[in-house]
């Protein structure tokens, strides 16, 4: 059983061994420059054959022009807001809060942080010093 056992670890490691000679000339022989890869990707692009989520697929979409007005933009948020269709993430440039004055002061948030980072009640992602 141990003669069978050392043989089949012999043959194994030629396996391995040969497979991997065979991956390195295999790897070898695909290197391709950074120009190359330059030029197949253009090439692609060019032919309309790259898929919108591969390589910041075609440029060409940041050359349209939008045909809605900053302000037609603008008007249509205010009135999405008011009417309760926008989650407080979206369209956050004025965020409806934002001039309303905290009746809480920096100081007492602070206090409270340190209170609660003693007490074990935050994790690591909360109230950093940095954000502090």
């Amino acid at each position: 059983m141990l003669k069978l056992n050392a043989a089949a670890v012999l043959i194994l490691s030629a396996v391995v061994a040969t497979g991997a000679s065979a991956v390195g000339q295999h790897d070898a022989s695909h290197n391709v420059t950074r120009e190359q890869v330059r030029a197949e990707v253009l090439a692609a692009r060019a032919a309309g054959t790259l898929d919108i989520t591969e390589v910041n697929y075609p440029r060409e979409f940041t050359a349209i022009k939008s045909t809605v007005t900053r302000a037609e933009v603008r008007a249509e948020v205010i009135r999405a807001r008011a009417a309760g269709e926008l989650d407080w993430t979206e369209a956050s440039a004025a965020f409806p809060y934002a001039n309303e004055k905290s009746s809480v002061v920096r100081a007492d948030v602070l206090a409270e942080v340190i209170r609660a980072r003693a007490a074990g009640e935050l994790d690591i992602t909360e109230a950093t010093a940095a954000f502090l």
